[in-house]
């Protein structure tokens, strides 16, 4: 079948029905102003955060119309974003008006403790970071409480929670996870009983989720926001990649893998790579060795680890030649709403001088495709138990 062909046959069966809700005013746009079939793989393929607050800034309204035209599949909303209960859903309602012709990911960092962009000062329930969760919960009295949290992130708006972590807390002075307790545990069977609490919460509510950090951040010694993050000498491989083989090629909760901004000399054998930008961790390691072929998400591609050390344009290129389908920009290092469309035609241009292979791009929209499938049977199955 001819590629064009079946892409026009995979973009129809894309059209999925957006979530209801009173529409905020977004830009108008146009939505055939991205009709190259390549752009609009490309588009899916990015997620955006943005600078502002409510729906009639210019930043809001930016990724509103990007949406809409189908130069981003997705949006993240961080701190900066939330003020309080009410502007955030004024938010979410913008996006989920925007006019896009598949269902956008609207996605928040909802793990609980220090990691909770809904929390007290905005009006919402605190969520016990994780390791307090699992050292005085069952997995069943963890069900409900992350059951409360994701009703809380399905009514603010959300249809993705960048959660559960699933790194082992091998180094419990680990700056950035086991000093946090963002780590449900030391064992990797503790951490798999729990995100499996955390994941079937939110799937009950109709909530996409991500196992992060691969191939596992419990280790490290340093904060890959930060820098630049080794864990060749820390990295326990059979324990720490136990969570990701036990949980990413079940259907029940591998909805997505995080790709982490994390270097080890075995994973990287062409240069001092992290596995975000690395083919040997990600079509290696993750695709080939562990079988795993749903969609794989970067961490923040503005993070210390990565914007220290790779230029743009590098990132961008090795990001989806590792295997990576959705690229998460946060656009808050040096805010650029024109930022999407220079990425869509920086990886068109890549793609055309062969830097990278149009395969790629379509594995990646397909595996997209299929998320946002059963993000719709998830959100059907609630509609229809509520």
């Amino acid at each position: 079948m001819p590629i064009r062909l079946r892409f026009a046959l995979i973009a129809a069966s894309l059209c999925i029905a957006l979530t209801s809700g009173a529409p905020a005013r977004a830009a108008a746009c146009d939505p055939a102003r991205n009709a190259d079939w390549v752009d609009t793989m490309i588009g899916q393929m990015l997620m955006f955060g943005f600078s502002g607050t409510e729906p009639s800034e210019k930043g809001p309204q930016a990724i509103a119309r990007q949406l809409c035209e189908g130069t981003i599949g997705g949006v993240i909303l961080l701190g900066h974003n939330v003020k309080s209960g009410k502007q955030v859903k004024r938010l979410t309602a913008l996006f989920k008006g925007a006019g896009a012709t598949t269902t956008p990911l609207i996605a928040i960092d909802q793990e609980g403790g220090k990691v909770q962009r809904l929390g007290p000062r905005q009006g919402y329930k605190a969520i016990p970071r994780p390791a307090t969760v699992a050292s005085k919960l069952s997995p069943e009295q963890a069900f409900q409480v992350y059951l409360e949290a994701a009703r809380q992130v399905r009514n603010a708006g959300f249809n993705v929670n960048l959660g559960p972590v699933v790194d082992v807390n091998v180094n419990p002075k680990n700056p950035i996870i086991g000093r946090l307790g963002r780590s449900f545990g030391a064992k990797a069977s503790t951490v798999v009983a729990y995100a499996q609490a955390f994941i079937e919460a939110h799937h009950r509510i109709g909530i996409l989720t991500a196992l992060k950090h691969f191939p596992g951040h419990g280790s490290s010694r340093r904060d890959s926001h930060k820098g630049f993050v080794d864990i060749s000498k820390t990295w326990q491989r059979e324990r720490e990649l136990a969570p990701f083989s036990a949980l990413a090629n079940d259907d029940a909760y591998g909805d997505m893998v995080m790709s982490g901004h994390l270097y080890h000399s075995a994973l990287s054998p062409d240069g001092r790579e992290p596995a975000t930008l690395s083919s040997s961790a990600i079509n290696g390691l993750l695709r080939t060795q562990m079988g795993y072929q749903g969609v794989v998400i970067t961490d923040d591609l503005e993070m210390g680890a990565i914007r220290n050390n790779f230029k743009f344009r590098d990132t961008i290129i090795k990001a989806v030649r590792a295997g990576n389908d959705i690229l998460l920009i946060s656009n808050s290092a040096r805010p650029d709403r024109d930022m999407p469309s220079k990425v869509i035609a920086l990886i068109k241009q890549a793609v055309t001088s062969g830097e990278l292979e149009m395969n790629a791009l379509e594995n990646a929209f397909e595996r997209i495709r299929r998320l946002k499938q059963k993000l719709a049977m998830l959100e059907q199955k609630t509609a229809q138990q509520n």
